[in-house]
């Protein structure tokens, strides 16, 4: 049974859909969340200026 193109198109928006929430998810929890420090502002620029390639990566993530 062959699908309709507006079928079609429905997975396709569905499928970049569920990868725009994943690189989201992603970028926000796994990458940049453990370098911020909510108490210490110094550990966070610490942290960022150490990781500075995983918080430019997390950003990528967030324009994807």
């Amino acid at each position: 049974m062959s699908s309709t193109p507006f079928a079609r198109h429905a997975r396709l928006a569905g499928g970049l859909y569920l990868g725009i929430i994943v690189f989201g998810i992603t970028g926000e929890a796994a990458l940049r969340g453990p370098l911020i420090d909510w108490s210490d502002a110094a550990a966070t620029a610490a942290a960022l200026s150490q990781h500075a390639a995983r918080f430019r990566l997390s950003i990528g993530f967030d324009l994807i």
